[in-house]
């Protein structure tokens, strides 16, 4: 989602273009080490990652929205 950011998205982040204002801290690290799209509307973030081909989604707090169809949970 980009917690602290104030881009609504969905974007996908870029560490050499995005500021930590912009897409929140979380993301900035978490795009140093794998494709990273934040969005305030999971729906539209989760669509924009399967058009740029991803075959797994890892949703930080994703059990908070049912909305989106999970074919795996985990909860630790």
């Amino acid at each position: 989602r980009g917690y602290g950011g104030r881009l609504a998205g969905p974007v996908v982040v870029d560490p050499g273009r995005h500021s930590c204002r912009e897409v929140g801290d979380e993301a900035l690290i978490l795009a140093r080490r794998a494709p990273t799209v934040v969005s305030r509307d999971r729906i539209a973030g989760a669509a924009l990652c399967g058009a740029s081909g991803a075959e797994v989604i890892v949703m930080d707090d994703g059990l908070q929205n049912r909305a989106l169809a999970k074919d795996l949970t985990l909860a630790a």
